[in-house]
């Protein structure tokens, strides 16, 4: 919890309206259950749901029915990135999610206590 998810919905939100980026406020607050956010970008619709890892149980209810997945992982949380490893390996071995693009963001990496790439 607390990655970046929300921001970065809120973010891609405002660029497909022409904005930028760091136009958006960073005031967040957890997300609980699933997050819907319908955006239009190059004159399709695009809906993006934010899921915390609070949901995992559930995620792969939504595998099937995803076009992509994005998942966020927060390079300043240490004692995270084991469980966020392991969270993203076994949603990439799902079934329903092979044959589907994957973008990994890792967060947080201007941040003093980010983890060493060489740890």
């Amino acid at each position: 919890e607390g990655a970046g998810k929300t921001l970065l919905v809120r973010q891609l939100a405002n660029i497909a309206k022409g904005g930028k980026a760091d136009e958006v406020s960073r005031d967040t607050i957890p997300s609980i259950g699933t997050e819907l956010m319908q955006i239009m970008a190059d004159k399709r619709s695009l809906v993006l749901r934010e899921m915390g890892g609070s949901m995992i149980p559930v995620w792969p209810r939504y595998f099937a029915e995803c076009d992509a997945v994005i998942f966020v992982i927060d390079a300043a949380a240490a004692t995270a990135l084991g469980a966020s490893s392991v969270e993203l390996f076994t949603a990439l071995g799902a079934e329903d999610l092979r044959t589907k693009p994957v973008l990994v963001a890792i967060n947080k990496v201007d941040l003093p206590e980010q983890v060493a790439v060489d740890t």
